[in-house]
């Protein structure tokens, strides 16, 4: 009995020591945490600075972080936008109490319309990509608000950590800040494609419009006109009757002509850039050969796409209703 329970103590004991070894071991394994790779990131400076005012119109946006970061999670979850559109969106976020307070479905929503208004731009990165640039495609437009929206909740550095701005918007965080005054820039045309009194332009030939800023869509389709052939020629031979043109008409006179101008108009599809600062015109038929072409512009009720500036100034002495001619080979 005595050897027994020797026998039975020394296996005990030695289970227990063999026990005690490997949770110990095991203990000391979990808690090695490789904490290099896990660095919480956060911002260290933002310019403009939110609530900068008098920020000039050619400014660039620049953020620094504390950490190297994974360049995609910054550049999918930051958004650059301004003026009326990006007031809209701020009052409607602000109708639900913030970004961080609403359901799943809605903060969707408002971020795919955030997507569909924000201003497109080109990130720059430095070689310890702890820092970048964004600049917008676009000049700013002079006494305008912007927003950048950051989701720092997508956001991390190279080694998987997150950011941490210690922000009451769970994560949506927004830098405003307002650009200064100047001489507002004039609404423009930069080029237009055929030019006008081209001669050679072929038969299957697109227009092509370029602005000096962000249009407002509509106010352009709206006052564009493509007319070719017989109809035109007998259309301006018409216009030729009154003097001053377009501009020197009274307005029973005006209505008239631009009622001749609807009816002979040939239609076509308008495809423009995601900026809306250019727009191609293409017909629906192929044009004729050797025949005088006519783009009408009535360029007094275009307008930029926050409404800021009406009318296209491109001093012609027409009153804003412009022609380009050109004929096909």
């Amino acid at each position: 009995m005595n050897k027994s329970k020797t026998t039975l103590t020394l296996l005990i004991l030695s289970f227990s020591i063999v026990t005690l070894f490997v949770v110990g071991c095991s203990d000391d394994d979990n808690n090695v945490v490789d904490s290099s790779n896990n660095i919480t990131s956060f911002i260290v400076s933002v310019s403009p600075l939110a609530g900068s005012t008098s920020v000039s119109t050619s400014s660039t946006m620049s953020i620094k972080f504390s950490q190297t970061m994974d360049t995609s999670s910054f550049m999918d979850n930051f958004h650059f936008s301004g003026g009326t559109e990006m007031h809209e969106w701020m009052d409607s976020s602000n109708f639900y109490g913030g970004m961080g307070q609403m359901n799943m479905a809605m903060n969707n929503h408002m971020m795919n319309w955030m997507d569909s208004i924000q201003m497109p731009g080109t990130f720059n990165w430095n070689n310890n990509f702890d820092s970048c640039e964004f600049i917008p495609d676009s000049t700013m437009m002079a006494n305008r608000d912007y927003m950048m929206l950051m989701f720092e909740g997508g956001m991390m550095n190279q080694g998987g950590g997150m950011m941490n701005m210690n922000h009451g918007d769970d994560g949506y965080h927004m830098y405003q800040f307002m650009t200064g005054g100047g001489t507002p820039v004039p609404l423009s045309i930069l080029n237009i494609s055929p030019q006008d009194g081209d001669t050679t332009v072929s038969v299957l030939s697109s227009m092509s419009i370029k602005f000096n800023m962000p249009m407002d869509t509509s106010s352009f389709m709206d006052n564009f006109r493509f007319s070719g052939g017989t109809e035109m020629q007998a259309w301006m031979d018409s216009l030729s009757h009154h003097t001053g043109g377009m501009g020197g008409m009274g307005t029973v006179d005006m209505m008239h002509m631009m009622s001749i101008m609807d009816s002979i108009q040939i239609s076509g599809t308008f495809n423009w850039n995601n900026n809306f600062d250019s727009c191609e015109f293409i017909p629906d038929s192929t044009m004729m050969a050797n025949r005088d072409y006519m783009m009408f512009m009535d360029e007094n009720n275009m307008m930029s796409n926050d409404s800021s500036m009406m009318g296209i100034n491109m001093n012609h002495s027409d009153d804003g209703f412009h022609q380009y001619h050109f004929t096909t080979r």
